[in-house]
């Protein structure tokens, strides 16, 4: 039978490794891990706890990183070092997180997020420039809301039209 998950193990490791004091202070007030978890910023201590402590995946930790789109798309990075399908539910949902992902985990499209992705001229702009490495019609009306970005993209893909065209 597996040991129950001592918040104050993770703590006392925390401690070791450098963590930020208040974090810890303000960590210190949970008994539990389950009670700890459900603090705001509980994605963020994981993440730094598994990047920092435990050099890798603490997969029973999981399900805490998984309540932030950020956090969720810098662990599939930083921890796992790729695709994390049991997290894309919860990354498309962020527009930075799905840009990330794509961009920095997949290194390809990431079709889930580009409804949030193509509303954010900027976004949508490097994604199609960087990710898709064309055109993306369906963003274009998106890119267009800004002038200058627009002007890059027609110069980027040979669009012969310019702002306002």
């Amino acid at each position: 039978m597996p040991r129950k998950l001592s918040l104050q193990r993770l703590i006392e490791g925390s401690k070791k490794a450098g963590a930020c004091l208040s974090a810890l202070e303000k960590i210190s007030q949970y008994s539990t891990v389950e009670e700890a978890s459900q603090d705001e910023d509980a994605p963020s201590w994981v993440f730094w706890y598994c990047l920092n402590v435990k050099g890798g995946r603490y997969r029973t930790l999981e399900h805490i990183i998984l309540k932030s789109p950020e956090y969720a798309a810098r662990y599939a990075r930083q921890i796992i070092e790729g695709r994390w399908d049991d997290a894309e539910f919860i990354i498309y949902t962020d527009l930075f997180s799905s840009f990330y992902y794509a961009r920095f985990v997949l290194n390809k499209r990431f079709e889930l997020g580009e409804p949030k992705i193509m509303t954010d001229p900027y976004f949508a702009f490097w994604y199609s420039a960087e990710i898709l490495k064309q055109r993306w019609e369906d963003a274009e009306p998106f890119i267009r809301q800004n002038e200058l970005l627009w002007k890059d993209y027609c110069k980027l893909f040979r669009i012969e039209e310019s702002v306002g065209g």
